[in-house]
């Protein structure tokens, strides 16, 4: 079956403009045949979420994924409250440090599937049951909460090459070096969170940043 180069969106909504969303690009990554159907929308705190919904909803993709952090759970509530609206064929997947188990009705009629622990697998297996079998998909149960088994790190693609020349010069990259804290251990102590701002367990380095003077506007750098 033949999808649209933008069947799937992975959306990031990031604290600031100078950070590149690591999550993003590696679910991309590791997408495998899907990779060339799926691009990457990145935003910062400063899209309203009628603006965020409208980007998603005019590129029109069959599956938006999101990562949810703590900085973005009210905006990515909101956006997801309005696509339900003028979207209410688009499948919605959210992953991230904010969706464990036990969260499922904070999302109730907001969201399709909820993904608990890394995604990359998970993720590629909705994206193929939605675009290739999607009369197959049992809608009365939803959000359905997908827990992921972990990622054998042999087996990832790494996404570094997705980071553009801009990216390194002027925006905080970063490299993923181990990863780790159960999902159960809500917040993790800075010794153990490896860099201590957020709750896995993977060592993030800052290769080089230029902060913004100004806005920027919602789609501000997008990846295929």
């Amino acid at each position: 079956m033949q999808q649209n180069p933008s069947s799937i969106l992975l959306v990031a909504v990031n604290a600031r403009y100078g950070h590149c969303a690591f999550a993003a690009r590696s679910l991309l990554a590791n997408l495998g045949a899907y990779r060339a159907q799926a691009a990457i929308l990145e935003t910062d705190l400063d899209v309203q979420p009628f603006q965020l919904a409208a980007e998603i909803a005019a590129r029109a993709p069959v599956v938006t994924g999101f990562s949810v952090y703590l900085w973005n759970t009210r905006l990515v509530r909101e956006t997801l409250a309005i696509l339900r609206r003028v979207a209410p064929r688009m499948h919605l997947v959210l992953g991230g440090p904010e969706i464990v188990a036990g969260s499922t009705a904070d999302w109730q009629g907001l969201a399709d599937d909820l993904v608990v622990g890394e995604g990359e697998r998970v993720f590629r297996q909705i994206c193929r049951e939605v675009l290739e079998s999607p009369a197959a998909l049992d809608q009365t149960a939803r959000p359905r909460l997908l827990q992921a088994a972990p990622e054998d790190p042999a087996t990832l693609l790494l996404p570094y090459d997705q980071y553009t020349d801009h990216d390194i010069a002027c925006r905080t990259i970063f490299a993923e070096s181990s990863r780790g804290v159960p999902s159960r251990a809500l917040i993790a102590p800075p010794a153990a969170a490896g860099c201590g701002r957020c709750r896995w367990q993977s060592c993030c380095r800052r290769w080089s940043a230029c902060w913004r003077a100004g806005y920027a506007p919602c789609g501000f750098s997008t990846g295929a």
